[in-house]
């Protein structure tokens, strides 16, 4: 009997707070969006090694803001300790997002998140809209809830308005 994941569970967490910003040895930014495990309203890790840890990231260039990003990819984080049973699914998953990815035009990284995630029925999202505390926990922020239909609106509003921060705090 195969253990059968129920991907209903895990949903995508959009934080505009998860970004790095270039500097001037290295003009890149990125924004990540991580994938989380949902038992009603609490928030957590994922337990299956399909989800832990996969995020989708994109990149910019700080120094051209007019240019789109760029780098779309899906990887796993922190994967400091892994056994090979995590390996074998995680490898298995990462085969299926870069099949999914080739064989599906995304204008946007806010489509390549959308198509992706659906075709591995992640059918809920998160955005945070306020933080209690400047720590990157769960447990301390509020979140509203994206329908599908607008995944790739919010991600692609989040990149616009992190982007054009970044060009105004430049020219002042």
């Amino acid at each position: 009997m195969r253990n059968r994941v129920n991907a209903s569970q895990y949903a995508l967490l959009i934080s505009p707070r998860i970004v790095s910003r270039g500097d001037s040895i290295f003009p890149h930014g990125t924004l990540t969006i991580r994938t989380v495990h949902l038992d009603g309203e609490k928030i957590s890790t994922p337990m299956d090694a399909s989800f832990n840890g996969l995020v989708f990231a994109c990149q910019w260039d700080e120094n051209i803001p007019d240019q789109p990003t760029y780098s779309w990819k899906t990887f796993y984080r922190e994967v400091w300790k892994i056994e090979r049973t995590d390996a074998e699914k995680m490898f298995k998953m990462l085969r299926k997002v870069n099949r999914l990815s080739s064989s599906k035009s995304a204008r946007t990284f806010g489509e390549y998140v959308a198509v992706v995630a659906k075709a591995l029925k992640i059918k809920l999202a998160l955005r945070e809209i306020d933080h209690s505390t400047p720590r990157l926990s769960y447990n301390f922020n509020e979140y509203v809830h994206v329908k599908n239909s607008e995944v790739a609106n919010v991600i692609d509003e989040i990149v616009g308005k992190i982007r054009s921060s970044a060009v105004k705090s430049a020219r002042a």
